[in-house]
């Protein structure tokens, strides 16, 4: 296993970010990026937001696919125009259709990030439940910052990026022509601008562009807001009894469904009652009606597994059971879909619950014993594994490209390396006494390391010089290499230019000899 793959699996990452949104505050900002302005809460590039970016690639790359790529190969695929900008577009009565097109993209997008809450990796989830957190004790008066921390991620980081380069996030790898590039671009700035909005205390949103308000008036409805902070609230949710006390529980789904009286040992239709159910952040309840106070509270914490149940066991269509440690709920939807939905949805939410259950009984204790193993003990444990939460954890790393970038990193840093150990070199840090001015840093240990690392670039770089020349100096236009055809001019071209590069780079070989 790489080290990228340990550094997440064993939720290092999520540990160490923790550490860093919870250091101690130094000139008026902390090392994971929080400052004394809650509008600005980690828009620059600091520890954290740089650690999240990587996370997010790492651990939502699936579920990114999962939520963008139908809708972005619509787009790439029907390639209507959606230029809305008056000195981009020739016949000005094309604008009317151009923003027609634009907001039926939008709007799909906008539903699929909506409605993908349930299927944002539980690692994602856990780390945006504790920048949540973090960003409550440093700004409690400000409530929405709960929503500028998250959205300031999971839009301006994730879906908007995505949205703009999709090759750079392996959503596609077909040449994308300039129309379409517009149209990615008007869509992540929608999409960014939605993240900004929701998470404002302003009702007013500010345009940079006038060409956009037309669409934001379209796009910036009260459903459209409620759905992305419901979505906010789900994946920074988590069933946590310690720190639901001083949190506003925020609903998640509500509606009526029928359920069997719990504890009841016999089986009869007057055990099966129509109740009104609401899940929120905090517990799941059900009362007689929807203005009636709660018959029944049940902390999400103390929810072990939500599964569905066998159909025979009481002869009832779409019914799935909320296990308790003491007994398990009985509950039946109104139609399949429903029913999904709140076993997703409910899963999603107790997915971190330390005591959470391995087995389960797929039928129900009826008449002194369970219907799927025969068992008269009512506390045996259960004779089905619970289904599996998918991580999304399906990383296909390629070590030798991230070896590349970090060399090619290196070389682009190298002239910073060489100031640094020249530095070192003149203060002789490796034998002498370590600077006040850099107290708590092992001098000579920096310096060793940076002259290895230095000598590696160098011995890498000239093995690439040399490839490169040997590849330049052996292909020939019209070979097998580089067949003769117009799609490979600019090869034989680019080909004949290195051979002239290597011929002015040998010189520059006896720089990178030395030791």
């Amino acid at each position: 296993m790489g080290f990228r793959e340990t550094f997440i699996e064993s939720s290092n990452i999520k540990n160490y970010l923790l550490d860093t949104l919870t250091s101690t505050p130094t000139s008026g900002r902390t090392a994971a990026g929080f400052c004394y302005d809650a509008t600005t809460i980690f828009r620059g590039n600091t520890l954290v937001s740089k650690m999240m970016d990587e996370a997010m690639r790492l651990i939502g790359l699936q579920y990114l696919h999962k939520t963008l790529r139908p809708t972005l190969e619509v787009i790439f695929s029907e390639k209507k125009p959606c230029e809305i900008d008056p000195t981009r577009v020739k016949d000005s009565n094309t604008i009317q259709t151009n923003l027609a097109n634009l907001k039926c993209y939008v709007q799909k997008i906008l539903e699929a990030i909506t409605q993908s809450a349930v299927h944002c990796p539980a690692l994602m989830c856990q780390i945006f439940y504790n920048l949540r957190e973090c960003a409550l004790l440093h700004f409690p008066a400000n409530r929405e910052v709960k929503y500028s921390v998250i959205s300031g991620f999971i839009f301006l980081r994730f879906f908007a990026p995505a949205i703009l380069g999709p090759r750079l996030f392996d959503l596609t790898t077909q040449q994308i022509d300039n129309q379409t590039n517009r149209t990615l671009t008007l869509i992540s700035k929608t999409i960014q601008s939605m993240g900004n909005y929701v998470s404002s205390r302003s009702t007013q949103q500010v345009c940079k562009e006038e060409y956009m308000e037309r669409l934001y008036k379209i796009v910036y409805t009260e459903k459209h807001i409620m759905a992305v902070r419901q979505f906010l609230e789900i994946i920074s949710a988590i069933s946590n009894p310690e720190t639901t006390q001083n949190d506003t529980p925020v609903l998640l789904k509500e509606g009526l469904m029928i359920k069997r009286a719990q504890g009841r040992k016999r089986f009869g239709r007057k055990n099966f009652k129509q109740r009104y159910f609401k899940l929120t952040t905090h517990d799941l309840s059900y009362s007689k009606n929807r203005h009636k106070e709660a018959l029944c509270q049940i902390p999400l914490s103390n929810i072990l597994a939500v599964e569905r149940l066998n159909e025979r066991s009481f002869k009832m269509k779409n019914m799935f059971q909320i296990i308790q440690r003491e007994r398990a709920l009985y509950v039946q939807a109104q139609n399949c879909v429903e029913e999904k939905e709140w076993i997703d949805l409910l899963t999603k939410i107790c997915q971190t619950n330390s005591n959470r259950l391995k087995e389960y009984h797929p039928c129900a204790f009826i008449s002194g014993q369970w219907q799927c193993c025969k068992s008269q003990n009512e506390l045996a444990p259960g004779c089905n594994a619970v289904s599996t939460i998918d991580n999304n954890l399906h990383m296909s790393l390629d070590p030798e490209r991230d070896l590349q970038r970090i060399h090619s990193l290196v070389m682009s840093h190298l002239e910073f390396i060489e100031t640094f150990i020249n530095w070192c070199e003149g203060d002789r840090v490796y034998s002498g006494p370590l600077p006040t001015s850099i107290s708590g840093v092992d001098l000579q240990s920096c310096y060793n390391v940076l002259r290895e690392i230095r000598e590696i670039a160098y011995q890498i770089e000239r093995r690439h010089r040399i490839y490169h020349r040997t590849l330049a100096r052996d292909t020939r236009y019209g070979s097998k290499a580089a067949p003769i055809g117009d799609d490979n001019y600019l090869l034989a071209s680019r080909m004949n230019l290195d051979i002239r590069k290597c011929g002015s780079s040998e010189q520059d070989d006896s720089m990178l000899l030395r030791p």
